[in-house]
């Protein structure tokens, strides 16, 4: 059983990296032969699934493991000719409890993650992320000030969102029209 290393992790989540979490629907239409079920395996790659299980942001989790579930199965359990092995873990309600979960994935051996609900604690794994060189995908808002090369972020900045608002605001107050 061979094990994809950071490198090709990279060019594989990097392939998947554009479209984000849209990139499973996209990719169940393609016609690439990459995860062709019928086609040899290139091996065995563990890639981590870091999302709330419990708290207050559980649903949002449970969307995102269940999207990202949905991918695999319609593409055999493969990404890039490789069966997956999906290692998930909590990202519980805090900074710290998803760092450890990270943690514990980057020693179980995932060679890149994906999922992260939380901003903060997007943040707090920044720096595990970048010196170990984990690939990561990020499928919620994310801090402004990131500055990463193995973080990708498939949504929204935290400050955007309000920023557009108060700009909207801003041009009906001055108009009177507010």
């Amino acid at each position: 059983m061979s094990q994809l290393t950071r490198r090709g992790a990279l060019r594989l989540f990097g392939s998947l990296g554009a479209a984000g979490m849209a990139a499973p629907v996209l990719s169940a239409c393609s016609s690439s032969g990459d995860d062709d079920a019928n086609a040899p395996s290139r091996g065995t790659v563990k890639i981590g699934l870091l999302t709330p299980q419990t708290g207050p942001n559980k649903p949002q989790g449970d969307d995102m493991r269940q999207g990202f579930e949905l991918y695999l199965n319609l593409n055999g359990r493969r990404l890039g000719g490789y069966d997956v092995q999906l290692l998930t873990a909590d990202e519980g309600e805090t900074a710290a409890s998803g760092k450890a979960a990270l943690e514990k994935l980057h020693k179980d051996g995932a060679v890149a993650v994906t999922g992260v609900a939380n901003s903060l604690v997007m943040s707090e794994v920044r720096d595990l992320v970048e010196s170990a060189h984990i690939p990561l995908i990020g499928s919620n808002a994310s801090p402004q000030q990131l500055n990463t090369l193995y973080i990708w972020r498939t949504s929204y900045v935290d400050t955007e969102p309000g920023a557009a608002l108060g700009e909207h605001v801003a041009s009906k107050l001055n108009n009177g029209t507010a």
